[in-house]
């Protein structure tokens, strides 16, 4: 009992390690180029994933097609599509990344050189001494200025003494008016 036990706890652990390890399809595909369709014979020529092909003529579920290398025959339509295939839209994201990232790099590096850095410091410390001297003209006007009550007695003196004025002034017009006897 004990035998079988141990015999069964070893091939687990044999068998353990194979069950764990992840593997994938191979995305590169291989179409043979053949000199006629339907053709069980060998290929006159064999083209993976990502090879360009010249379309010559449509035949059914064939096209005849012209390779990079210049070969003339037939492959399956099922094999081929106008669509880029994945790897190569990957590498291109791949540069594109790349050449983000030494942008974002060569940006982030750039700093200004001493005498910018020292101009923009001096203009800095000339607007915050600026912007203390606004603030302080602006509290001594709030300081000195009229308030509320010292507004209204202005204005009420000043409709008192137009009153009056205007009062003499029909007066003077009046006196005028009768050859200066007043009523």
């Amino acid at each position: 009992m004990f035998r079988t036990v141990l015999l069964a706890v070893l091939i687990a652990l044999a068998v353990a390690p194979a069950m764990g390890e992840t593997v994938y399809v191979d995305d590169t595909l291989r179409v043979g180029v053949r000199r006629n369709a339907n053709s069980v014979e060998a290929p006159l020529e064999v083209v993976v994933t990502g090879a360009l092909l010249e379309v010559l003529e449509r035949s059914g579920n064939y096209l005849r097609v012209r390779t990079p290398a210049g070969v003339e025959g037939w492959v399956g339509s099922m094999y081929v599509t106008s669509n880029p295939p994945a790897r190569h839209l990957v590498e291109q994201l791949r540069a594109e990344n790349a050449q983000l990232k030494s942008e974002l790099q060569a940006a982030t590096s750039a700093q200004p050189s001493p005498e910018v850095s020292a101009a923009l410091v001096e203009q800095l410390d000339s607007l915050r001494q600026q912007n203390e001297a606004l603030q302080a003209q602006a509290a001594d006007l709030g300081e000195s200025g009229l308030s509320a009550w010292g507004i209204a007695a202005a204005l009420i003196a000043l409709f008192i003494g137009g009153f009056a004025l205007g009062k003499r002034h029909e007066r003077d017009r009046v006196v005028r008016r009768f050859n200066g006897l007043e009523i």
